[in-house]
């Protein structure tokens, strides 16, 4: 329940003077209430939670915006169509109480170098460095101060992939040039692997000793860190465009424009298809402790959670709009959907809506959440990033 004053600081012109406030700022966090849903919602047949959250703006930014947390969730990163990266220290407490004095937050670092659109923004596992790569085939290595470490051109085209390995100081970067390339903290190269055809995504297992990418020929493929292939995923008739490891690193989940998300053994056994959206580049994903699935399913307009033999577990109800992303929350006990029209819903894991998070006017195109489980982040079309307390969520009644 809200107190009687925080009922009174919404009420009258105060509350549209606020709304005015949150519609002009550029970089800004305030408390707003969510506005009721239009004949367009995309779950009108489902009571809308009303959410008062704090929110940081990002405006002004351009095309595809890429967004990552830290480790440690303490910094935010963001980049923009125009190659420059933001790094942004998220504030420990958020004003919840100053809505007349609207609190303006500040970049903590700008990095520029990039001439084109960043395609990857990582940090690594100490949240003392990002990884950053653009479509021109540079890869750049920053610490969190926003200096400069070393820049290499890697390719020629498009860099898809570019990650840190979870326990050693190893780089992955991976581009349409049908290339992986490792590469040590000081720039140098390590090794080299070369694929069939473009390569959409390229990541470590969690031990950090195993490469898995997800091909363009509808192939997966496995490495070690030598370059030696260790086994070819294939049974996908259409290109694969994601590819994750379990949590324990005993599984692989391969999703494709096929209509299907595969599941196989590490060893590279296949063991399950799971029904997914046809002709998207979706991504399916495990949840935290690796026993369960989710998937954007049919036309794309409804999230399905399966188990690891393939049995539906529970199904969202259809939302009009298309789903654009999903997600778990870190402690895999809720999930996340966003759709084209820019509206965010939280879910509990029994297919119950929890809240639902209005303001963005445009296609949400990524979404993170911090590892701490506190704050939600969303990209949009738009032009804005907004951040979404969570920590005091009204509790569905």
């Amino acid at each position: 329940m809200f107190s009687k004053n925080f009922k009174q600081l919404l009420s009258g012109t105060f509350k549209m003077g606020l709304l005015s406030l949150c519609a002009v700022l550029i970089v800004q966090i305030t408390a707003c209430q969510a506005p009721q849903p239009s004949e367009n919602s995309p779950t009108p047949n489902l009571p809308f939670v009303p959410v008062y959250r704090e929110k940081i703006y990002l405006e002004g930014y351009q095309d595809w915006i890429r967004l990552s947390f830290s480790p440690n969730s303490r910094y935010l990163a963001t980049a923009s169509g125009k190659g420059i990266v933001r790094l942004w220290q998220i504030p420990t407490e958020l004003p919840y109480h100053h809505q007349k004095k609207a609190y303006t937050g500040k970049p903590l670092a700008v990095l520029q170098g990039h001439n084109n659109q960043v395609s990857v923004v990582n940090f690594d596992p100490s949240s003392q460095y990002l990884v950053t790569s653009d479509w021109d085939g540079f890869v750049r290595l920053w610490n969190i101060s926003g200096d400069l470490q070393w820049a290499s051109r890697e390719y020629r085209d498009r860099i898809n992939s570019a990650d840190f390995s979870p326990n050693e100081k190893v780089i992955l970067s991976a581009s349409y040039s049908k290339g992986i390339r490792l590469t040590d903290w000081s720039g140098k190269p390590l090794a080299t692997l070369q694929d069939e055809d473009k390569i959409f995504q390229a990541v470590f297992s969690p031990d950090g000793q195993i490469i898995a990418a997800a091909s363009r020929d509808g192939a997966a493929r496995l490495w070690n860190l030598s370059g030696e292939l260790l086994a070819t995923l294939e049974g996908h008739s259409a290109p694969v465009n994601r590819v994750r490891f379990s949590p324990d690193g005993k599984f692989i989940l391969t999703s494709s424009s096929d209509g299907t998300a595969r599941l196989w053994s590490v060893a590279g056994q296949f063991l399950v298809a799971i029904p997914a959206a046809k002709g998207r580049d979706h991504d399916a994903q495990f949840s935290p402790d690796g026993q369960s699935i989710l998937t954007i399913s049919g036309d794309g307009h409804r999230v399905s959670l399966w188990s690891l033999s393939g049995k539906n577990l529970m199904e969202l109800p259809t939302q009009e709009n298309l789903i654009t992303e999903i997600g778990f929350s870190p402690d895999g006990k809720k999930v996340v959907t966003a759709t084209d029209n820019g509206i965010v819903i939280l879910w509990d894991r029994a297919g119950q809506q929890v809240s639902v998070f209005s303001g963005h006017q445009s296609y949400i195109s990524e979404i993170a959440f911090s590892p701490n489980g506190q704050y939600l982040a969303t990209a949009s079309h738009d032009g804005t990033i907004r951040l979404w307390d969570l920590s005091d969520i009204p509790t569905r009644q």
